[in-house]
């Protein structure tokens, strides 16, 4: 179990275990969801260039893709979890 103090600016620190483990960073981005039990969820949102890269070649079927739609395939991906 891993414990973090909360600052009197309502800030805390993620215990390096948790993070390690997360796979988080400095600067990455975090939810916090919070169930009707008041039960805390940490979820990371964080995308990374190695995390999408060649995710639309499927897509692409040797077809040339504009800026727009991989703009709007990876906003999807997102919505749906996948990243």
């Amino acid at each position: 179990m891993s414990i973090a103090a909360i600052t009197s600016k309502g800030q805390i620190t993620i215990p390096k275990a948790v993070r390690d483990q997360l796979g988080l960073r400095q600067g990455d981005r975090v939810e916090f969801k919070v169930a009707k039990n008041r039960t805390a969820i940490l979820v990371p949102r964080t995308t990374r260039t190695d995390d999408v890269y060649g995710m639309l070649s499927r897509y692409a079927k040797g077809k040339k893709i504009s800026v727009e739609d991989m703009d709007r395939r990876i906003a999807e991906a997102i919505r749906r979890g996948k990243l």
